[in-house]
């Protein structure tokens, strides 16, 4: 039986699409975080709005769906992946993202039962590390930061690489003081400042989506193993390229790490090259 630390959510009201592209990847700015595992990810959740959820489901074929729930076939890494649920809470439809650690396949049932529990007030309100993290993820990335990323010799050895902010304390100004440092006075005086920014869709977070590319600029042809599988790829999804050009079997090497525009992204582990209507196309696996 596989363990995974207490569902968490880690983000105060609804994100809009912007917002929850920047949460998929909010970890990834963090030192000593394992990319490969995903374990930093595992258990958290937020809401989304209703079109973030359509998206998604659209966006690639669903590793599993079932009424209410969908799974991510790419995976955010090592078993961790993204499921999206829609959830009936007191008579009015809501949405929700989780990433749910697969090792264990009752996990997305249990993220769900735990969503609804705290949506409905069967648990108590806001943990003190659940209000850390919609601090945290609320605040703009100038004003928050890593211990020691910038200059070690500021901080404690032991203080390196935990979260920090600026915050305002009496006979001393506005200087950087530890996340996990804030008083419960000081998490309860931000919180509804927090609410606020998230009802109106202000909260500014760090973007690691890569710009797409300009117009005139050739792209490459991409397919995914499961299209591939098929025989014919699906010319309705994926962008096309002249005869001659490059694909992805061209491009990419197992151990190469690649990310998606859509904010996921891996280590290939696997490349394959397939021919289907006299044209070779290029996938690859992570």
């Amino acid at each position: 039986m596989s363990t995974h630390p207490p569902f968490r959510k880690v983000f105060a009201g609804v994100a809009t699409r912007s917002q929850m592209f920047a949460l998929f990847n909010r970890h990834s700015d963090k030192p000593g975080v394992d990319p490969l595992s995903g374990k930093a990810y595992a258990s958290e959740w937020f809401e989304i709005e209703a079109s973030s959820y359509h998206f998604m489901l659209g966006l690639l074929p669903p590793l599993f769906q079932r009424t209410g729930m969908f799974g991510m076939s790419e995976y955010k890494a090592g078993n961790v992946t993204s499921v999206f649920f829609a959830v009936r809470i007191r008579g009015r439809e809501r949405w929700f993202h989780g990433f749910c650690d697969l090792s264990d396949k009752r996990s997305p049932d249990a993220m769900r039962a735990a969503i609804v529990a705290y949506e409905t007030g069967a648990v108590d309100g806001m943990t003190r590390e659940e209000k850390l993290e919609a601090i945290w993820s609320a605040i703009d990335a100038d004003f928050r930061g890593i211990a020691g990323e910038t200059n070690p010799d500021a901080w404690p050895p032991e203080h390196h690489g935990k979260r920090t902010i600026l915050s305002y304390v009496a006979g001393k100004g506005t200087t950087l003081k530890l996340l996990e440092d804030l008083t419960d006075e000081e998490i309860d005086s931000r919180m509804p400042a927090v609410h606020a920014r998230s009802r109106r869709g202000g909260a500014t977070m760090r973007n690691h989506r890569k710009p797409p590319p300009p117009a005139d600029n050739p792209g490459w042809e991409t397919y995914s193993i499961y299209t591939a599988d098929l025989g014919v790829p699906d010319r309705c999804q994926y962008r096309r390229t002249p005869l001659g050009s490059p694909n992805v079997a061209d491009l990419v090497r197992p151990g190469d790490t690649v990310s998606t525009s859509y904010g996921t992204g891996g280590v290939v582990v696997e490349v394959k090259e397939y021919l289907a209507l006299k044209r070779k196309y290029g996938c690859f696996r992570t």
